[in-house]
């Protein structure tokens, strides 16, 4: 079993917060300027360093393993694909807000069954999508971007087969958007492949890189920070033009390196030894149930009304109050969730044997 590290945990919190909070702001950036700094922060770098501490710990050494992928990836996908079609629905039934539910439930399993991350434009989705999953297209965009880093080290030749993966994605999105986010997958591939180079020569242990290296990663997070005009992993999109294209890329590749490279130097020191550093892991195990319960809530809960409510009563900085409610809230939920499911494995498996015994 791979020994965890906690200064990785710490990242995966860090950047899934991220994802909360840019989740949250984007819906309020037309009337904050504030929110839209925010957004453009937390999208230079939050899934980009996802696919990137997959990639550093990924075995590239050994053959795929498609039932264990399927088992951590698609099934999690699958759970929490499932909650939002039912719980859109269940809603519906109790408010009767978005016309028949017959054809809600179609609409929203449609686009769980697309991976539809966002709405593609007219046109290029194989069939028209009316919902997006949201966020947990990563998970289906993160298996195919294993495999195919994978299979780019066993051709030895794994950067350009990583450079072909996302141009072949990149290009493609422009005319057709393909379903289960196989075009996301193949863009994210040079990302992984980074994380699994950044472990073999050891990128992130102390003084494996010139001081001078981090502030010029520093440097081009800024840059990608301060130029922000749109990016979307979930559509492709990477910027409209060269500069833009340029900018978006090596800011996320930055941005999540010096992320997680601040996360190594202050495991190494005092911070290391706190207890609210030792919180911050421990969030970082169950990111991946906190992205299915937050997607839930952003799916499910009628956001367009809150915001609306908001809005017509405005309070300075109520939208960062309520982005930290919602990490709070999604975090405690996740670590309830993760905490009972061993219970419930194991009665279920008490269940099994009784039977088996009868």
């Amino acid at each position: 079993m791979t020994q965890r590290i906690k200064a990785f945990d710490v990242a995966k919190s860090v950047a899934l917060a991220a994802v909360i909070i840019g989740h949250t702001a984007i819906r309020f950036q037309s009337a904050s300027a504030s929110a839209s700094k925010v957004v453009a922060l937390a999208f230079t770098f939050h899934l980009p360093l996802f696919f990137i501490v997959s990639g550093y710990f990924l075995h590239t050494d050994k053959p795929f393993d498609c039932r264990r992928e399927a088992r951590s990836l698609l099934r999690p996908y699958a759970i929490g694909a499932g909650a939002v079609v039912v719980g859109s629905c269940v809603s519906n039934l109790v408010l009767r807000d978005q016309g028949s539910t017959l054809q809600l439930f179609k609409d929203w399993l449609s686009a769980a069954v697309y991976g539809a991350g966002d709405i593609a434009g007219e046109g290029l989705a194989v069939w028209p999508q009316v919902y997006r999953i949201g966020g947990i297209w990563f998970l289906l965009a993160l298996f195919w971007a294993r495999l195919f880093t994978i299979f780019g080290f066993k051709t030895k030749a794994a950067p350009l087969v990583s450079v072909i993966c996302f141009l072949l994605g990149w290009c493609s999105a422009k005319y057709i958007y393909l379903p289960f986010d196989i075009q996301c997958g193949l863009c994210a591939v040079p990302f992984v492949t980074l994380g699994a180079y950044a472990r073999r020569y050891s990128l992130f242990d102390r003084g494996a890189m010139h001081p001078i290296v981090w502030v010029i990663f520093a440097g081009i997070w800024v840059w990608a920070f301060v130029g922000y005009e749109g990016f979307s992993m979930a559509m492709c999109g990477y910027g409209n033009t060269p500069l833009a294209f340029v900018r978006n890329v090596s800011g996320a590749v930055a941005g999540s390196f010096c992320v997680i490279g601040l996360c190594c130097a202050l495991e190494r020191g005092p911070v290391g030894k706190t207890g609210f550093w030792c919180l911050l892991a421990r969030l970082g195990t169950i990111t991946l149930v906190a992205l299915c319960v937050h997607i839930f809530e952003d799916d499910v809960l009628r956001w367009g009304l809150i915001v609306d409510t908001m809005s017509r009563a405005p309070i300075q900085g109520s939208w960062a109050l309520l982005a930290v409610a919602r990490c709070v809230a999604d975090f405690m939920v996740a670590y309830v969730i993760s905490s009972a499911a061993p219970c419930f494995s194991g009665a279920l498996g008490h269940l099994k044997a009784m039977r088996a015994v009868e």
